[in-house]
């Protein structure tokens, strides 16, 4: 009996690779030794995972098949009922990445066609060249929390479309006003949108009740000086007058979905606190200097399960911060993340780490030892969120909170 030590796969398992679409999935069936058979179809509903699933038994009785692995593209919501279907199944589950998929369609007969037949096909090849990443399927409070913090990172998303079309306004009505502030979601700057949108609205206000306004929303942060320099800016504004009924309704509308983004991102949060104290791990997390509630509860719902994984390596594979180079003779090309694998996941340990390297950051140190070698700043911050990682899989692997005293001893897994 064969093996393909990449994917530990023998000449008795049953590769099964399945192209998910809305209405109908498409099934492949092969092994390492070309013994396959031709695409089919089956509906998206439970009739049809029946069938697939009594066709999968034929076939790996037929053949004498011991072991199944079933895999698929890591894309969209449409598969993720399926994938809860098999999940107490007895088989084994992998993902490919689907810039993968459309790469090798390609290169399998020097074309992008594109057709459900073709698509399973190039999934259960890749699997068999060992792509395959690994498949956590979320269960019971981590589904919860990767609900809610996909909720809100489309609040997020809305919000910044709002935000968006909010500064196109100003460019045209007050461009002067986006120069004044860093965001316009700071509160003095929401709240001079809400009563003085206009630069005749801060014209016609008194300078002084001004001042006292916006001294008292900002808490002292913004005073007599920065009050005339918003004042100078609304004097000499290029902004048009024409229109203004119409600008002052959508500035108005837009501020109150904001408002109202505000309170549902609040009530997310607050939701995603109690959840977390309902899943151990999390604790261990915690106990981490500069990680954040919010940026715990992103991490359990993107890993779901740290043991899952068996090295260091299969993780950061997973997340998209292995290394890769291309080098050419005798060009040595620049070390480089993947970025193919968990997007949230890296923007989540990238923010956590922007915190972490601040004066008095757990890893304060680490980063000014990189910037004085001469690295760049954002490869010093991408060579931190690795090690974050590192340390987060050995904690969670370990089941211990954090040890200040053990930071810098922390070694790849094996």
């Amino acid at each position: 009996m064969t093996k393909n030590k990449i994917n530990n796969l023998t000449t008795k398992t049953l590769i099964s690779a399945v192209d998910f679409s809305k209405s109908k999935h498409t099934a492949y069936f092969t092994t390492l030794t070309g013994i396959d058979n031709k695409p089919f179809e089956f509906a998206n509903n439970r009739e049809g995972f029946d069938r697939y699933w009594r066709k999968l038994q034929e076939f790996k009785q037929k053949h004498g098949f011991e072991d199944v692995v079933v895999s698929f593209e890591s894309t969209g919501s449409y598969g993720v009922p399926f994938i809860h279907y098999l999940r107490n199944k007895g088989v084994k589950m992998q993902q490919v990445n689907p810039k993968h998929t459309k790469r090798t369609k390609e290169v399998s007969d020097n074309s992008p066609n594109k057709t459900d037949d073709k698509d399973p096909w190039v999934i259960a090849n890749l699997i068999l060249m060992g792509s395959g990443l690994t498949v956590n399927i979320a269960e019971g409070k981590i589904q919860e929390l990767r609900n809610h913090i996909y909720n809100r990172e489309a609040l997020i998303d809305d919000q910044n479309r709002l935000i968006n079309r909010i500064e196109s306004l100003l460019a045209v009505y007050f461009p002067e006003f986006l120069k004044l502030f860093d965001t316009i979601m700071a509160k003095t700057s929401l709240y001079i949108l809400k009563y003085y949108p206009l630069p005749q609205d801060l014209l016609k206000a008194d300078p002084d009740r001004l001042t006292n306004e916006l001294r008292k929303i900002s808490r002292g942060r913004v005073g007599p000086e920065k009050t005339r320099r918003i004042i100078d800016n609304a004097g000499k504004s290029i902004g048009i007058t024409e229109g203004t009924d119409s600008f002052r309704q959508n500035i108005r509308n837009f501020l109150e979905q904001i408002e109202t983004i505000n309170k549902q991102k609040k009530q997310v949060e607050s939701q995603l606190s109690e959840l977390l104290k309902e899943i151990p791990v999390s604790k261990i997390l915690l106990s981490v200097k500069g990680l954040g509630e919010v940026s715990v509860a992103a991490i359990l719902s993107e890993i779901i399960d740290f043991k899952s994984f068996g090295t260091i390596r299969e993780i950061n594979k997973y997340t998209g911060f292995n290394l890769f180079e291309i080098s050419s003779g005798k060009r040595q090309g620049r070390r480089r993340i993947a970025k193919r694998g968990r997007a949230l996941l890296r923007k989540t340990l990238f923010f956590a780490t922007l915190n972490m390297v601040k004066k008095g950051g757990i890893f304060h140190e680490d980063y000014q030892r990189h910037i004085n070698k001469g690295m760049p700043k954002m490869k010093a911050i991408v060579a931190i969120s690795r090690k974050l990682l590192r340390m987060l899989f050995a904690m969670a692997r370990d089941e211990e909170t954090f040890n200040i005293n053990k930071l810098n001893h922390i070694k790849q897994a094996a």
